[in-house]
């Protein structure tokens, strides 16, 4: 409904943004947008991102968004990601990181969760890197969020 968006842009005023999702989550964007007093600033722009993504953005953000699908479908939205990517364009895929001990840990408890909910999975480094690189992606820099999330930062391999 537009809240990171509006979070992003309260925080840097000279910013605009586009918000690109399902008809019906982009019905409800308007009044998030209002609140937050960046309504101005923003297109909405409904669509699906298993079709396509659309082009023409020098930035493009991913959030928690990865997660919610098996690997051949996050590798379509990748793919439809890439295809909307100029040469100089940048990603960015918030997601949680799979730790690299097999022992317990809230990812973990978030990987079952998120199996359960609906066939999606929680992901280590090396399993997002070999999404990306099917998606023709790579990884230039990883930035570690203050809530223990990273945003892999990304472009056109």
């Amino acid at each position: 409904t537009g809240s990171v968006l509006a979070a992003l842009l309260e925080d840097v005023p000279d910013l605009t943004g586009a918000l690109f999702d399902l008809p019906a989550v982009c019905d409800r964007a308007p009044i998030v947008l209002e609140e937050a007093g960046v309504a101005d600033r923003v297109t909405i722009v409904p669509g699906d991102m298993f079709d396509s993504i659309p082009p023409g953005h020098d930035r493009y953000l991913l959030s928690a968004i990865i997660h919610d699908w098996d690997d051949e479908a996050a590798v379509a939205i990748l793919g439809n990601l890439r295809a909307a990517m100029s040469p100089n364009a940048r990603a960015f895929v918030v997601e949680l990181e799979l730790p690299d001990h097999a022992g317990a840990s809230l990812e973990r408890a978030y990987d079952l969760l998120m199996l359960v909910l609906g066939g999606g999975r929680e992901r280590s480094r090396s399993a997002f890197e070999d999404l990306y690189g099917r998606a023709g992606l790579k990884v230039i820099d990883d930035h570690l969020l203050d809530n223990g999330w990273h945003a892999h930062e990304l472009a056109v391999a």
